[in-house]
């Protein structure tokens, strides 16, 4: 995110504030400067001159521009060069901070630091360049914000109000290539995420992720009739070979990953092979996990066929198999070299499969995006339907968020906890009535209830939150309503979760719409209300 606006206009001060706002990096092209050539700015206009002092706001601008993850404020002539109009428009997304000559007087009048005020008329000469820039600055905008007689919070709150709202449109565009690319900025783990129609039909998209010469395919006997035989023939020259495991979470266990290593010796894979895991959830967590264990770790990519997994659980690196005392106890943070994720596979998803998809979804916008939360609430019948525009918009920015969050925190600890959002209660209701019965996106759907009412009960948020929470999950056709397991078997089960500290359950919940938090500060008492209001008494 790049700010750009005249002198005054705030753009270091509300640059900070944004960064902070969005878990970004702050950068600012004018104290990037001085800290490169080691003197001030009116120095080097003193000795280069205007042209000289431009060139050398070239070359930062190419630099910081390049970076990801960062909102950047430039200077106030930077708009002057064509070249820097273009790399900031191509690169970025353009904030113009709007502020009148008045406003400028006002916040300039004492500053020693811009070369272009050394005049006998300040006015005059603000005046000038405010004829000169406002055009170039309108020209290259994205958003817009007022910043006169505003606090820095106000601006930022306009920023992100207008980055949400056009997020849809922007989203739904995707690549000129319809490939929508985003990355997991993790250092040397890195890795891009790809979503579009038909990546596995032909083109290089899968075979470029892949640089082994080895390939093993985890998938399961729902999909490998579908795809296997496509993926195989995305990887001309590769030597692969396959495994098609049971379908289902209760197929989830040590035992059926057994299987997986067994294959992988009998196939003589080496730690220089790469394990595709193609297919949902289960396929990706388990072949995750065998590419963590086997040999010490090997690479693995995900190809991910179900929504559920494409918005979640192909991202991020968390793989696990089930245990009977509780859900994914067992497993390793492995991240993958690549997501592929071909929305043309979701044709062939059941209805069901793709409202448990939903779950997930809709849980950013509880957690991180209230408008995303709203354009949801909008769309569901969309959703619901297919729609294709609506599936790619909601994949690429759950992707977003998630990317946003893991590239923060990779492990559980942190803002990446919040990604939990319904998972204790959810992974309460999955054990205790046997893996399989309820979905997991049906059981995470019913847990963000029954986070929304503890946060409720807490006075964390309104009961009409609490009521919308619930009205839209139900929206997305979506159990709202736990099963009669009992508060005390969901209580002890939910001790069981990883995120349990020094024998204290802590729990994901919500500060208002958009806004979550990870604590283990809370009332018992309040628990156990909402518990028992769920489950039944024991």
């Amino acid at each position: 995110m790049f700010l750009i606006g005249p002198m005054g206009s705030g753009k270091t001060a509300v640059g900070r504030q944004l960064a902070k706002a969005l878990d970004l990096e702050f950068h600012d092209a004018d104290a990037e400067l001085e800290k490169r050539t080691g003197v001030n700015i009116p120095y080097i206009f003193e000795k280069e001159g205007e042209a000289g002092f431009r060139e050398r706001e070239r070359e930062i601008i190419d630099s910081l521009t390049q970076l990801q993850s960062v909102v950047i404020a430039t200077g106030g002539g930077a708009v002057l060069l064509s070249e820097n109009r273009d790399r900031l428009k191509q690169r970025g997304c353009v904030v113009y901070l709007k502020a009148s000559v008045e406003q400028q007087l006002e916040r300039t009048r004492h500053s020693r630091n811009r070369p272009l005020l050394n005049t006998s008329d300040p006015e005059a000469k603000l005046r000038s360049l405010f004829k000169l820039r406002t055009p170039l600055y309108e020209s290259i905008a994205d958003i817009t914000a007022n910043t006169d007689g505003q606090r820095v919070a106000a601006v930022c709150d306009q920023i992100v109000q207008q980055l949400n709202q056009r997020q849809p449109a922007a989203y739904a565009e995707g690549a000129a290539d319809g490939v929508v690319r985003l990355s997991i900025n993790l250092g040397e783990r890195s890795y891009p995420i790809m979503i579009g129609e038909n990546l596995l039909d032909g083109g290089q998209t899968l075979a470029d992720a892949i640089k082994s010469r080895d390939v093993f395919i985890v998938t399961n006997e729902i999909v490998a009739p579908l795809y296997l035989a496509k993926v195989i023939a995305a990887l001309p020259g590769k030597r692969t070979a396959s495994i098609s495991l049971p379908d289902g979470e209760r197929h989830k266990t040590l035992a059926t990953v057994s299987r997986v290593f067994d294959a992988l010796v009998d196939a003589r894979m080496n730690r220089d092979a790469t394990i595709v895991a193609l297919g949902g959830g289960v396929v990706g967590d388990m072949a995750g996990f065998a590419a963590a264990c086997y040999q010490r770790g090997i690479d693995y990519v995900q190809v991910p066929t179900t929504l559920l997994a494409q918005v979640d659980s192909s991202v991020g690196g968390k793989t696990a198999v089930d245990h009977p005392g509780g859900k994914n106890l067992i497993g390793a943070f492995h991240q993958p070299r690549a997501v592929i994720a071909d929305t043309a596979t979701l044709s062939t998803l059941p209805d069901r499969e793709l409202r448990a998809g939903l779950a997930e979804v809709v849980k950013y916008g509880f957690i991180r995006d209230r408008a995303f939360l709203d354009w949801i609430d909008e769309n569901a019948a969309s959703l619901l339907q297919r729609d294709s525009q609506a599936l790619a918009y909601v994949i690429r920015r759950s992707c977003e968020i998630k990317a946003e969050i893991v590239a923060i925190k990779q492990r559980e600890q942190g803002l990446r906890a919040i990604l939990n959002l319904g998972h204790t209660f959810g992974h309460a209701i999955e054990t205790a009535t046997g893996y399989g019965e309820w979905l997991h996106g049906e059981a995470v759907a019913t847990g963000m209830v029954l986070a929304a009412d503890l946060s409720a009960r807490l006075a964390w948020i309104s009961d009409d939150d609490r009521a919308r929470v619930a009205r839209v999950i139900a929206k997305l056709e979506l159990p709202v309503t736990a099963p009669k397991t009992g508060a005390a078997r969901a209580l002890e089960l939910m001790g069981m979760d990883k995120k349990v500290l020094a024998g204290k359950i802590r729990l994901v919940l919500l500060k208002g719409l958009g806004e979550a938090t990870v604590t283990g500060d809370y009332d018992p008492s309040a628990l156990r209300e909402t518990l028992v209001a769920a489950f039944g008494e024991p």
